[in-house]
């Protein structure tokens, strides 16, 4: 859907896309940096291979006042335009109540990415005192339905694998079929591995 609405934004506005310059990170947060596809166009658009970068919304460049304040002018000094369509973002120079409202969605991003990191610990510490209180498994249950403790130890698994699967070639939906390990996590491991 996302590229759809920015393939007709960018037919409308008279701008083509280089279906290389399309940059697509499945399965990770954009709570981090530290995604392949983000750090590639990045590192494409400060060696201004392309004018105009086309987000979505804000919230797929990143979650934190701090990056968008340091990406920004970064991509500007680049001479390269940010335009988010679905919330009217344009930085191009003409326009400073478009850059008035980027930080301002800045700000509403990282408080959003605050409050959902608030509410996962709030329901962990939840958790934790029901187990302890002997009520998961009895009156209440996890949300998978397994009803695990919460101090188990974390699921071990090769991620030397995982990477020998992705230079291999296979695709993230691929890699999770044939591991059993979440996208979230292969995504992280083979971010990991770039870095």
């Amino acid at each position: 859907m996302q590229l759809t609405e920015l393939r007709r934004y960018a037919a409308a506005q008279g701008l083509t896309i280089d279906p290389e310059n399309e940059y697509i990170d499945t399965g990770c947060s954009g709570a981090t940096t530290n995604r392949p596809q983000f750090k590639r166009c990045l590192a494409d658009a400060l060696k201004r291979r392309f004018d105009v970068l086309l987000v979505w919304r804000l919230d797929r460049w990143g979650r934190s006042v701090a990056q968008l304040a340091s990406d920004i002018p970064a991509l500007d000094a680049a001479g390269v335009r940010f335009i988010c369509p679905g919330q009217g973002i344009d930085t191009a120079h003409s326009n400073p109540m478009s850059r008035a409202m980027l930080q301002l969605m800045a700000v509403f991003a990282e408080l959003e990415r605050a409050m959902i990191l608030e509410r996962v610990a709030s329901g962990i510490s939840q958790y934790r005192d029901d187990f302890a209180a002997g009520k998961i498994g009895k009156t209440k249950h996890s949300r998978s339905g397994k009803d695990l403790a919460p101090h188990r130890p974390r699921k071990v698994f090769n991620r030397q694998r995982i990477i020998e699967l992705r230079r291999a070639g296979m695709s993230l939906n691929q890699i999770v079929a044939e591991t059993a390990i979440p996208k979230t996590t292969i995504c992280r491991v083979i971010a990991e591995s770039a870095a």
